[in-house]
């Protein structure tokens, strides 16, 4: 699987590749079942990667495989970065990283939601087996590097 993975993030590199989670989780949560490397599951987060005490890039909501009880991130862009933490829970993120005295309800509303779209979408690749909202053209691609 680590050949695969490494495969994928050099074509997301070279092809600059970005904003494509969802597609980059689906093709490795195919690529684990066809090859029937263990269980795996789809999940919807928040990835937080931490630039310094005061500075966090977010990236919300974000799509990534558990597997072997280890959260596999596909996508290049967010692989990359430094000082990753990953929420599976958005609560726990608003908490652990703005506090209970934030004041931004405006993002915490819209991000929430979008989170909780991404969480359902999850819940029904996990229980049908059957991808969903791919970038065909893309996924194509990927498939050919497995």
């Amino acid at each position: 699987m680590n050949e695969f993975l490494e495969r994928i993030y050099k074509y997301q590199k070279i092809n600059n590749i970005k904003n494509e989670c969802l597609t980059n989780a689906q093709i490795l949560y195919q690529y684990i079942n066809t090859n029937n490397l263990g269980g795996c599951s789809c999940y919807a987060v928040v990835a937080v990667s931490k630039i310094n005490a005061n500075q966090l890039n977010i990236y919300c909501p974000h799509f990534v495989v558990e597997f072997n009880n280890k959260i596999i991130d596909p996508s290049f862009e967010i692989n990359v970065l430094e000082n990753q933490i990953y929420y599976k829970d958005y609560s726990t993120f608003i908490n652990n990283t703005f506090g209970i005295g934030y004041t931004g309800e405006y993002f915490k509303k819209k991000y929430e939601k979008m989170f909780i779209k991404f969480q359902k979408l999850a819940t029904k690749i996990n229980k049908t087996k059957k991808l969903d909202r791919l970038n065909t053209a893309y996924f194509e691609e990927l498939i050919k590097l497995s």
